[in-house]
């Protein structure tokens, strides 16, 4: 019985092709009016969508040592989450993430905020596209937006970070809750409001809208002085930490 088990487990295993299998989520994304971009994330509006948690990708403790893979083990030490809404003009998305040493020194927008301190990573693709948008947007208030004619072009110079905003008309603001880049104190939270233009978006050939499936995922960078590790957060979790794995995107699926 033993046997049969093993066999059985390892046979899924080798179809998804991976050492777990993720069922990749719908993204419902509700129609709400009136949405004020402030960083703060008190509308009713807000409350009544839906929350998505970051979490935890499967190979985040890989090759690290036993002693980290046990403290952390799968959880998430500085959890966050995020909700989506939309009218007829703007993809709106909220993240509200707790975060007890609150840090970005990067200076301004369009540059690699990644390793300059804690980031909050949108991901959005045409399902039937290769094309996609990668948005970066730092406690300090800074944006940096990369535009992808497919993942065939990662890393290629003045793709990886253009002087100009691909997407020229979005709209964010942060709230900080501590004090930024300050680690002698303990911090509590900070949190986003973003508007991406539906336009621009359609511009590179495909409509966000209820007929064109897209591909969505969300990142977290978490540096702290209070954690052994930058703490690397997503929904979907993925089956390993890599942000441009689009077969593990969400289903973003617009609700009018």
């Amino acid at each position: 019985m033993k046997i049969h088990l093993f066999t059985a487990i390892t046979a899924a295993a080798m179809l998804c092709g991976c050492s777990f299998c993720t069922e990749v989520p719908l993204m419902n994304i509700e129609y709400a009016e009136n949405i004020t971009i402030d960083g703060i994330v008190d509308e009713k509006c807000w409350q009544n969508a839906q929350q998505y948690d970051l979490g935890v990708s499967g190979s985040a403790m890989e090759y690290k040592h036993p002693s980290l893979a046990k403290h952390y083990g799968n959880r998430v030490l500085s959890p966050g989450y995020v909700k989506m809404l939309h009218d007829r003009n703007y993809l709106y998305i909220s993240a509200v993430m707790q975060d007890d040493d609150i840090i970005a020194y990067g200076k301004r927008d369009q540059q690699i905020h990644c390793t300059e301190g804690d980031v909050f990573e949108i991901f959005l693709k045409p399902e039937n596209a290769n094309h996609y948008w990668e948005i970066h947007i730092t406690p300090a208030g800074h944006c940096a937006v990369l535009f992808y004619p497919s993942r065939g072009y990662h890393f290629l110079p003045g793709i990886v970070m253009p002087s100009t905003r691909p997407l020229k008309k979005i709209k964010y603001k942060v709230n900080v809750n501590g004090t930024l880049n300050k680690n002698t104190d303990k911090d509590k939270f900070w949190s986003v409001e973003a508007a991406i233009p539906l336009a621009e978006l359609a511009a590179a050939g495909v409509p966000f809208d209820a007929q064109n499936q897209w591909r969505i995922l969300f990142g977290r960078y978490n540096f702290s002085k209070y954690q052994t590790l930058c703490e690397l957060t997503s929904f979907p979790e993925l089956s390993k930490i890599d942000f441009h794995i689009h077969e593990e995107y969400g289903k973003g699926k617009i609700k009018n």
